[in-house]
């Protein structure tokens, strides 16, 4: 996808290899303090800081359209995309497949086929953050900043992982399409399933292919973005443009 999308369209692509991504495969890893899938803060916090070390070693060399800086994801890629627009608000447009709007897997086990077996596996962060942290709630997380960013969700009918009640609560989706039926020959999608069982570049396609993108060549970021519920406070800081995360106590 990044020599696609960087062909085809002219585009500086991103591919993170965040915080933990590795307890995200289909395979069981033993994780630590050190290093483990923390399903939020932190993996977006490495997704935010390349995108930003992207961003500014574009413009050392050239313009660039700060009105197009776009995260798409799939599933639990998606809910962190949602997260990097709201923990640094530099995102002008996101393309949600699937996404959850609270981490699935610091409330469930997650149930992993391997070998012909399915393994039962409890993430670390799940009992780190808990079932309902709000600084990870992608309802109380919108519902507590002002989104200028455009979000296109694809969701399917048949989604047991995230039902569609659950999804349609998230109020701030700009274009969402509920996928109903599929049919092989159109190339998108192939199931209604969680995932949609999608073709990633043709699902990008359909997406570029109907947005009229604005045209800019500032950039500003916000100084500081802060978070509060009952008495803490998520504080993400921004003076020295890569983020700087703390929470304090009000």
């Amino acid at each position: 996808m990044r020599k696609e999308f960087a062909n085809k369209y002219n585009l500086i692509t991103v591919q993170c290899d965040y915080f933990g991504y590795e307890f995200m495969q289909d395979e069981i890893k033993e994780e630590t303090l050190d290093n483990f899938c923390d399903m939020s803060i932190l993996q977006a916090m490495d997704n935010i800081y390349a995108t930003l070390y992207a961003i500014e070693y574009g413009m050392s060399k050239s313009e660039i359209n700060s009105k197009k800086i776009m995260a798409f994801g799939n599933s639990h890629g998606a809910y962190l995309a949602h997260l990097c627009n709201i923990y640094s608000q530099i995102f002008t447009h996101i393309l949600d497949n699937s996404s959850w709007i609270y981490p699935k897997y610091l409330i469930h086990n997650r149930f992993i086929s391997l070998n012909n077996k399915i393994l039962n596996y409890k993430y670390l962060s799940s009992q780190i953050f808990g079932t309902d942290s709000k600084f990870l709630s992608l309802n109380y997380l919108y519902n507590n900043f002002f989104n200028t960013c455009y979000i296109e969700s694809y969701h399917g009918v048949d989604d047991k992982l995230v039902p569609i009640e659950e999804k349609e609560t998230l109020n701030n989706i700009n274009n969402f399409h509920l996928i109903k039926v599929y049919k092989a020959d159109n190339k998108v999608f192939f199931s209604t399933t969680h995932s949609l069982g999608a073709n990633f570049l043709e699902l990008f396609d359909l997406f570029y292919n109907n947005i009229c993108f604005e045209k800019g060549n500032i950039f500003n970021i916000i100084d500081e973005i802060k978070f509060t519920f009952d008495n803490m406070s998520l504080n993400i800081s921004y003076t020295n443009l890569y983020p700087y995360v703390y929470f304090s106590r009000e």
